[in-house]
Parts: C-alpha cells; sequence; structure tokens
C-alpha cells in the first residue's frame, strides 16, 4: 500500500499514538489544544483528531504512510468490556469537546443540540436495548459502543463538559 492523503478527517484520521507533523506547521498551529487529551481518570482524546483538522482547514494535507508502525503494550484491563464502555462514552465527550471548540455555540444552543439528539436516542429501542442487555455478542456489543458514543455526546453538550 502507498501512502495517502486524508480527504475527510471524519471518517479516517491518524492516531496520536504514531503521528508526525512537521515543526514550522506544529509550530505555526500552536501545537495541540490544552484540555483536549487525557486527565486522571477521564478518558477524553482527540486532541490529535482536532490537530489534524485545524492543520487541513489551514490549507496542508495530512497522509497515512503504511510503513509507519508502533509497537505498544497493551494492558489486560483494557481487553475488558468494562474498559471499551468508558472509552466510547468518553469518545462522545470528546467529540462533544471537539464541536464545542469548532463551532462555539451558545448555551441555548448547546442545549438544543443535546436535547435533539437524545431525542433521537430515545426513538431508537434498539440502541437502548443494547445499551442496558449485557451482551458477549461481538456485533451487539459493538453496536452498544457507538450508542455510548451518542450518550457522551449528549452529555458532552448538555454541561459535563465545562468551558
Amino acid at each position: 500500500e502507498t501512502p495517502f492523503a486524508l480527504p475527510d478527517l471524519g471518517q479516517k484520521w491518524l492516531a496520536g499514538a504514531n503521528i508526525a507533523f512537521p515543526v514550522e506547521i506544529l509550530q505555526h498551529m500552536g501545537g495541540f489544544v490544552s484540555g483536549l487529551d487525557r486527565a486522571g481518570t477521564k478518558l477524553l482524546s482527540s486532541g490529535d483528531v482536532f490537530l489534524e483538522k485545524q492543520i487541513v482547514k489551514d490549507g496542508h494535507s495530512c497522509f497515512y504512510h503504511p510503513e509507519m508502525a508502533v509497537r505498544h503494550h497493551i494492558q489486560k484491563s483494557r481487553l475488558e468490556q468494562g474498559w471499551f464502555i468508558r472509552r466510547y462514552y468518553w469518545q462522545g465527550m470528546s467529540d462533544a469537546a471537539m464541536q464545542l471548540l469548532e463551532e462555539t455555540p451558545s448555551g441555548v444552543e448547546r442545549v438544543h443540540q443535546g436535547i435533539s439528539k437524545a431525542w433521537s436516542l430515545l426513538r431508537s429501542p434498539q440502541k437502548l436495548m443494547n445499551l442496558a442487555l449485557p451482551s458477549e455478542d461481538p456485533k451487539q456489543f459493538t453496536e452498544k459502543c457507538f450508542t455510548l458514543i451518542a450518550v457522551g455526546h449528549i452529555a458532552g453538550l448538555l454541561g459535563a463538559l465545562r468551558n
């Protein structure tokens, strides 16, 4: 596979675990946004994705290079469902944090967006059932995780994230 530009960072992005920037671009962009990554027990993340979006918005490209590789030691606890449940909820919170930085909505707009997303979720009984029921089925657990992103996003919009 040859290196290629990522045209839509909403669909594919570069993981911060193995990412490189030209120093000049990183300095020009002001580096990573403070407060958009892990702190304490909170699994807030996406500082890397937010920076990538800002770089693209500034007229540059982000490239995936398949020969760049990194090895990580993964803690056993990160392979358990409980960790994934927390991580996906916090991905929703992270998505909300990025949205708030990009759009800077008023308090009323945040509440409106949060309620709209909550209403959409409430109209999906299958998603709500996936949240409530434990599952060993990989497909059903994946759906639960994606629903948790929506729940975290709603929580972030409605004030679980303080600006």
